[in-house]
């Protein structure tokens, strides 16, 4: 297995500081909790067999912070050159994933990682192919600011939205205040977390909640919860993960992948 998931570089300490001096120049995360008030608060609908997504305490769901990360989400006017949004990698049709191995970024710069699912990304510990993100609000960073992604900045979103009355208006509605990184990070973590699965017919299947399976999924299902195969031992429950980070070969640790995280050389 590799190394722990949280050991950060140079490159991911450089993040977290500058994340946190963001949010230390924003103004009290309980002030804000205080004034959206517990009534405007949602609740979210779970398939069978999916535990209760936890929350921070300084960003609990309410249908205008929803609201508000969906229309960041979608807006490509925060990228370098007014084209990328996140929803030019995780499009919704297909699973918020995409269908190449690799997405152009602005000014059609060239990323060497492909863009995952987003679906159930509130249940994850951690985040990126390299697991060096320790929270869904954090990660919202990597893309925003990633030269190779979007090559925007939360800085100057924040001050573009100053400048749209609808933002305005739905970041005051959302949070109780103006538009800011505190705000754009804490929106967009919200609106993902809303991305969840429908009941799996595997999972229905093996608690007794449905009775039959097409033929070939029958025999996935046999395939995967065969003592030879070990692949239940890998991956379990109705996420069909257990949210480790594996290394499955003996071969060296790239660049590309927990290199940057690790310090690892290949």
């Amino acid at each position: 297995m590799y190394p722990n998931p949280l050991r950060l570089n140079n490159r991911y300490f450089l993040l977290l500081f500058c994340t946190c001096c963001i949010f230390i120049y924003s103004c009290s995360d309980t002030d804000v909790e205080k004034t959206a008030g517990a009534d405007s608060r949602i609740e979210l609908s779970y398939p069978f067999g999916f535990d209760t997504m936890r929350f921070p305490d300084d960003n609990r769901l309410t249908a205008a912070r929803i609201e508000l990360g969906k229309k960041i989400f979608f807006d490509p006017q925060f990228s370098a050159d007014k084209k990328i949004s996140c929803s030019s990698c995780h499009k919704p049709e297909f699973a918020f994933a995409d269908t190449i191995k690799t997405h152009k970024g602005s000014h059609d710069s060239t990323n060497n990682r492909n863009s995952p699912s987003l679906i159930n990304i509130g249940y994850h510990p951690y985040f990126d192919y390299d697991g060096g993100v320790p929270t869904l609000e954090l990660q919202v960073l990597v893309p925003f600011d990633g030269e190779n992604e979007m090559h925007g900045n939360l800085l100057t979103a924040a001050k573009q939205m100053q400048k749209d009355k609808k933002y305005v208006a739905l970041v005051k509605e959302a949070y109780k205040r103006q538009p800011d990184p505190y705000v754009n990070t804490r929106a967009l973590a919200a609106y993902q977390r809303t991305l969840i699965s429908t009941g799996s017919n595997m999972i229905c299947l093996k608690y007794g909640r449905q009775k039959r399976i097409e033929f070939g999924r029958k025999k996935g299902m046999e395939l995967f919860f065969f003592t030879k195969t070990n692949v239940q031992n890998v991956k379990i429950g109705p996420l069909v993960t257990k949210f480790r980070v594996w290394k499955n070969s003996d071969y060296p640790t790239t660049v590309n992948e927990r290199g940057p995280v690790t310090g690892e050389k290949p």
